[in-house]
């Protein structure tokens, strides 16, 4: 699943990828986080009175992939079958960031 922060005219700036990726016999949760520089740039250039939290926001969304293992796994055992929930904390995370920029959450 492909959970994507896009604005007005439909232009991604935020993207994340989540699936259970298998390895020697062993499933997993893996998230592949991305920002779209141009987009988000234009994002932060109409935002530039709130420039630090932006980038801040922005930053933390990036790290979602170290959140999942260093703090999401770190109290359990990631073997793939916790992947609606975890589907389901990055929907609250992205829908806070997507109301504070205006933003739409849009699944694919």
């Amino acid at each position: 699943m492909i959970l994507y922060l896009r604005n007005d005219n439909n232009r991604s700036i935020f993207s994340i990828d989540v699936w259970v990726k298998t390895e020697d016999k062993h499933s997993f949760v893996e998230v592949s986080a991305n920002v779209n520089i141009t987009n988000y740039s234009n994002l932060l250039l109409e935002n530039l009175h709130r420039k630090n939290k932006v980038i801040e926001d922005f930053d933390n969304l990036s790290e979602l992939r170290g959140w999942l293992w260093e703090r999401y796994f770190i109290v359990d055992k990631n073997d793939g079958t916790q992947i609606d929930d975890v589907i389901k904390k990055l929907k609250i995370i992205l829908t806070k960031v997507a109301k504070d920029y205006k933003l739409n959450l849009i699944t694919d």
